[in-house]
C-alpha cells in the first residue's frame, strides 16, 4: 500500500472514530471480525470463511419463512417494487405477502450448477440470491460473469454472449450494468470465501475458478472484479441489505463491510497485515468515486427551515447541517415559496434559486421528482436531469448556487461532496460517536422491524419517500397495537447517549397523541415487545397543523432525549403505535439518530503524586475505595507507587 493510501486510510480511520460516518452498521464489526486481524493473503481469507462459514438459512422458494419472504425484507423499494439488479422492467410484491413474483425468478448469481447443484446452505443463502426477471435468467443460464465483447442478448441492463477470460480466451458470459458491478463483485468475492471448501465442477465453473483455498478464482476473473470494486462502490443500498441479510441469517458479506478486503487477499496489499479495527474504504486507481469520509446525502425534509433574508436573493428560507448553510430564496420568482416542512419536500418555482454555502464543494447531486424536472443553470450553463431523476454537479466552489431557469424543481434529498464535513448533532459534537443513522425518507427502513406486540409481522407500520416510516391503522381494522423497532444498539462502551428525531402526526384533531403513541427503550427485547421491559421516553409532539384545513401537523424535533440511564447496556428504541376506532390516528417518523459519548479508551500520563502517601484509588467523587481498582464499570483516580493515573472500566 503507497504512502498516499496509508495517510488516506488514517483519514478515514479519523473520520470513523470521531463519528463522521454516515453508515452505522447493527454490529461492532472489529468485534465480529476479531479473528481475522492481523493475517494477510491466503490466512486472512481462511479466517474469513471461519467467521462467515455458518449462515442460518431460509428455506428455499416462495411464501412465509422461504427465499421470497427473505427478499421481501431486502429488496423491497417504495409501493412495494422489487428491486432487480439484472433488469430495469417493473415487478412489485403483493403487500404483506411473500409469495413469488409473477415474471422473476430466485436467481443464483454464482451458479448453483458450479457445485453440482446440491440443494446446500450454498444454494439458499441470499447473500447471493436476488430476485431477477425470468427471461434474463434464462438466458445468463450458469455463465462466469466478466466483460462481454459478443453480444448475443442486451435487455438494456444486462449483456449476455462471449468474452475474454484466461490468456484473453472467448468464454460465454454476462455482464452486470455499471451500477452493479461492484455489488455482484463483492457477492463473487463473498461465495468464493464462504463456501471455499466446496468442489468446482464444470467447464464454466472452471472457467472462472481453481479448486483451492486460495486463490479460488482465476487470475483474470479476481483482476477484473476488484477493478469493479473500485469503480463502483458500497453504497446505501448495498449496506442495507447486508444488514437486513444479516438480520436473517447472522452472517455478513465482510465485502461490504470493509470495501478493500478485496485488495488484501487478491490485489495490491497482499504483504500487508489487516486491521479490523480501520474502516478500509477503498481509493480506486483508475475511476474516482465517492470518498464517503467527505461525503453528505442531506434529507432536507428533515431540517429545520426557518425565514431568511438574503442580500441578492430576497425572501426565502434556510437551514444548517455540518457546518453548511443551505438556503432557497424567491428572486425573480412570481410565485411566493413555501416550507420545505408544508409539503414535505423543497420546492424551487421558476426564477428562485438554491445556495449551498460553508464549505468547498467538489460535487453536488440532487434527486429530484418526477414532472418536475427542469433543469438548474448553474455558473450560466444548463444542467438537466437523467434518466434515473438525478442532476449531478462537479467542480470547485465555496458557495454553490442553482437558478430554477425554465421551470418548476422539486426534490427531497441530494449529496455533496466537499474538502470537509463538520460534527454533527449530539451531546458535546467533537467528543460524540454517530452510533445509528437512520433517514427513512430517503433510505427506507433499513435495520428496523416492525411488528406487533406478540411479535409477529406488523404491516401497520409502512414506509413512504415523503414521509418516511408510517403508522396508520385505518386501513387494518382501526385498532392495533403496533411496534417499529431499532436494531441493537451498543452502549457499552459509551458514558452517556442520546437520541433525536423528526415526527409529524395526524387525524388527531387536537388529541394527544402522547395518550397513544410512545416512544421506548429496553435492554432485555428479544424480538417480543409485550415481553419485554420498556421505559418511556418523553419526546416533543407536535401541535401545529400544516394549515387550517390540514390533518396534519409538520414535522419537528424530538428534541435530544437523554439515554444516559442506559450507559453501559445495549439496547432497542421502539415507536409504539396504538389504535382504536375512536382514535385511530397517524404517526410520521424520521431522521433518527443516536449519538454516543465514548469512555475514555486510555490510561492518562502517569504524573508523581505530591503527596507521598499509600497505595489507594478513589472514584470520581473523591471517595476512597480501597486499594485494588474495582470490577465494576467506571473511571478511578488510582494513587500506586508515588504516582496518580487515571483508570477505567468498562
Amino acid at each position: 500500500m503507497n504512502i498516499k493510501n496509508a495517510l488516506r486510510t488514517l483519514l478515514l480511520l479519523a473520520a470513523w472514530v470521531t463519528g463522521l460516518s454516515l453508515y452505522a452498521q447493527s454490529v461492532d464489526l472489529p468485534t465480529f471480525y476479531a479473528q481475522a486481524d492481523g493475517k494477510k493473503k491466503a490466512e486472512l481469507k481462511n479466517a474469513f470463511h471461519d467467521i462467515i462459514g455458518y449462515a442460518d438459512v431460509l428455506a428455499y422458494g416462495g411464501g412465509n419463512g422461504k427465499t421470497w419472504f427473505g427478499f421481501y425484507q431486502t429488496d423491497r423499494m417504495a409501493d412495494n417494487e422489487v428491486r432487480d439488479r439484472y433488469s430495469y422492467e417493473h415487478h412489485y410484491f403483493t403487500a404483506g405477502q411473500y409469495t413469488s413474483v409473477t415474471g422473476m425468478d430466485i436467481e443464483h448469481s454464482f451458479p448453483k450448477s458450479w457445485w453440482g447443484g446440491d440443494e446446500n446452505q450454498a444454494y439458499r443463502d441470499i447473500h447471493h440470491l436476488m430476485p431477477c426477471e425470468s427471461r434474463i435468467n434464462r438466458s445468463k443460464s450458469n455463465n462466469g460473469m466478466g466483460k462481454v465483447t459478443e453480444i448475443t442478448n442486451n435487455n438494456g441492463c444486462s449483456k449476455v454472449g462471449k468474452g475474454p477470460g484466461a490468456m484473453g480466451e472467448l468464454i460465454y458470459l454476462w455482464e452486470p450494468a455499471d451500477e452493479w458491478k461492484g455489488d455482484f463483485a463483492r457477492a463473487v468475492f463473498y461465495m468464493v470465501t464462504c463456501y471455499q471448501n466446496l468442489t468446482w465442477q464444470g467447464d464454466r465453473a472452471l472457467e472462472s475458478l481453481t479448486n483451492s483455498d486460495w486463490p479460488t478464482l482465476q487470475p483474470w476473473a479476481y483482476e477484473l472484479y476488484l477493478q469493479w470494486n473500485r469503480e463502483d462502490p458500497v453504497d446505501d443500498i448495498e449496506i442495507a441489505r447486508n444488514e437486513a441479510v444479516y438480520r436473517i441469517q447472522h452472517n455478513r458479506n465482510p465485502f461490504i463491510d470493509y470495501p478493500s478486503l478485496p485488495e488484501y487477499i487478491w490485489g495490491d496489499s497482499i504483504d500487508y497485515d489487516f486491521d479490523v479495527s480501520l474502516p478500509h474504504q477503498i481509493e480506486g486507481s483508475t475511476t474516482p468515486h465517492p470518498d464517503y469520509a467527505n461525503t453528505l446525502t442531506i434529507d432536507v425534509t428533515s431540517l429545520e427551515w426557518t425565514e431568511d433574508t438574503h442580500e441578492t436573493y430576497g425572501e426565502g428560507f434556510t437551514a444548517t447541517l455540518r457546518g453548511l448553510t443551505l438556503g432557497y430564496y424567491k428572486n425573480t420568482s412570481r410565485t411566493a415559496l413555501v416550507n420545505v416542512s408544508q409539503y414535505s419536500q423543497l420546492r424551487l418555482y421558476k426564477g428562485s434559486v438554491f445556495v449551498i454555502t460553508g464549505a468547498d464543494l467538489k460535487s453536488v447531486k440532487v434527486y429530484g421528482l418526477s414532472g418536475y424536472l427542469n433543469p438548474l443553470e448553474i455558473d450560466g450553463e444548463a444542467y438537466t436531469f437523467d434518466e434515473d431523476k438525478e442532476l449531478a454537479w462537479q467542480g470547485e466552489t465555496n458557495e454553490f448556487t442553482a437558478l430554477a431557469s425554465e421551470g418548476q424543481v422539486r426534490f427531497t434529498s441530494l449529496t455533496v461532496v466537499m474538502d470537509n464535513i463538520g460534527p454533527g448533532p449530539g451531546p458535546e459534537p467533537l467528543d460524540s460517536t454517530l452510533l445509528l443513522y437512520q433517514a427513512f425518507k430517503s433510505a427506507g427502513p433499513g435495520s428496523f422491524t416492525t411488528v406487533k406486540a406478540n411479535g409477529s409481522q406488523s404491516q401497520v407500520w409502512a414506509y413512504d419517500n415523503k414521509y418516511g416510516m408510517v403508522a396508520n391503522a385505518y386501513s387494518y381494522g382501526r385498532s392495533g397495537d403496533e411496534w417499529l423497532i431499532s436494531p441493537a444498539i451498543d452502549l457499552t462502551s459509551q458514558q452517556g447517549a442520546t437520541l433525536e428525531f423528526r415526527h409529524a402526526v395526524g387525524y388527531n384533531n387536537g388529541g394527544d397523541p402522547s395518550t397513544m403513541f410512545e416512544v421506548l427503550v429496553s435492554n432485555n427485547y428479544a424480538q417480543q415487545p409485550n415481553a419485554a421491559t420498556w421505559t418511556r421516553l418523553e419526546p416533543e409532539w407536535p401541535t401545529e397543523l400544516l394549515s387550517a384545513t390540514s390533518k396534519f401537523t409538520g414535522f419537528i424535533s424530538s428534541g435530544r432525549l437523554s439515554l444516559d440511564d442506559f450507559a453501559g447496556e445495549t439496547i432497542n428504541i421502539a415507536f409504539r403505535y396504538r389504535a382504536t376506532s375512536s382514535k385511530c390516528w397517524a404517526w410520521e417518523v424520521d431522521g433518527f439518530q443516536v449519538y454516543g459519548l465514548p469512555l475514555p479508551t486510555g490510561i492518562d500520563d502517569n504524573y508523581m503524586s505530591p503527596v507521598e502517601a499509600e497505595d489507594a484509588v478513589f472514584d470520581m467523587n473523591g471517595r476512597y475505595v480501597g486499594t485494588e481498582v474495582p470490577t465494576r464499570r467506571g473511571i478511578y483516580i488510582v494513587r500506586r507507587g508515588g504516582y496518580t493515573y487515571k483508570r477505567f472500566v468498562k
